[in-house]
């Protein structure tokens, strides 16, 4: 290894001044900020007291108002109240008319007759499965209609009440052959063979009416729906109300006073149902005012038409376009 000599020369390298550190006037300048800071530090906090006394003082000045959130919420909340104790309370209203006709047929038979109770105890729990097997055309048309409402179609809202009437109407008339036909396999299979041939008679009679009123049923349970996706709890109720009265009032006539039995017991329960159907059909086709006047109120939608005070009506037409 050679060294290099002392006559031999370094390769060209940039050499670059140095700075003095603390010889530099910023540097100066920035030292004597930080002291006077220092220094600030130890003299009494009145100058950050008076600035808190002022904050709060406008804070106490400013009123003090509820948010939009708040309001929004407090609306929301009170819209579902309007419509969940409606349709609570048409839950509860339903099964009334099979309790009525129960509790008439029992008080009011003959002493030491079980059989019209046995008879209709058993038709009537056939029927109620039999309809509520169906219970779906409330439960799908709601939110279809809803949809359709939401997205401004009110023709297209109509559309869909019209298919689910139609539909509960051609259903209806189904299950009411079927129950015709097959009535006396049916209540064996309830157990009306083992009960013997008197309730077998009272089952039958009861179930041949009843049976008659199973479009209308349908019917009902569809309308229930189309008023739900219109944001109307309140007409289903009063409708339901209504015709437990009249089947009421016709099992007072009809059994109590007539001693009609199981017979007088299900045609109250029909022409109750009926009346009940009619009145629905009545309202979605505008011939009757509903309950809630806020239902398709739509600007956009020519076709609405109002009553005398004010009440708009759904004025839905079945169609049978399945």
């Amino acid at each position: 290894i050679q060294r290099p000599s002392a006559s031999s020369k370094l390769p060209n390298m940039a050499v670059t001044p140095t700075t003095p550190l603390i010889a530099s006037p910023s540097r100066g300048t920035a030292v004597a900020a930080s002291k006077k800071r220092y220094d600030a530090c130890d003299e009494p906090s009145s100058a950050i007291i008076d600035i808190e006394n002022d904050i709060s003082d406008d804070e106490s000045s400013t009123p003090i108002t509820p948010s939009d959130n708040d309001t929004t919420m407090t609306t929301t909340s009170q819209q579902i109240l309007n419509l969940a104790v409606p349709a609570l309370i048409s839950l509860a209203i339903d099964p009334l008319m099979t309790i009525a006709d129960t509790a008439f047929v029992g008080r009011y038979s003959a002493p030491n007759d079980p059989y019209p109770l046995a008879g209709l105890g058993s038709a009537a729990a056939l029927l109620v499965f039999s309809f509520y097997v169906f219970n779906f055309l409330a439960t799908a048309t709601a939110p279809l209609v809803a949809n359709r409402r939401a997205a401004k179609d009110e023709v297209g809202a109509r559309l869909v009440g019209g298919q689910a009437l139609s539909l509960a109407m051609v259903l209806g008339t189904a299950l009411m052959m079927v129950l015709l036909v097959y009535r006396h396999p049916l209540l064996q299979v309830m157990g009306t063979s083992v009960t013997g041939p008197e309730a077998d008679l009272y089952a039958q009679q009861f179930l041949v009416v009843r049976a008659l009123a199973a479009p209308a049923v349908l019917l009902c349970s569809a309308s229930n729906g189309i008023m739900r996706g219109y944001l109307d709890t309140k007409t289903p109720t009063l409708i339901l109300l209504g015709s437990n009265a009249v089947n009421l009032i016709l099992d007072i006539v009809l059994v109590a006073n007539l001693g009609m039995g199981p017979q007088g017991a299900g045609i109250a329960t029909t022409v109750a149902e009926w009346v009940a159907a009619l009145c629905f059909l009545g309202v979605l086709s505008g011939k009757l005012p509903s309950a809630d006047g806020n239902n398709n109120r739509s600007e956009e939608f020519s076709d609405n038409r109002e009553n005398r005070s004010g009440e708009v009506l759904l004025a839905v037409t079945p169609v049978l376009d399945l």
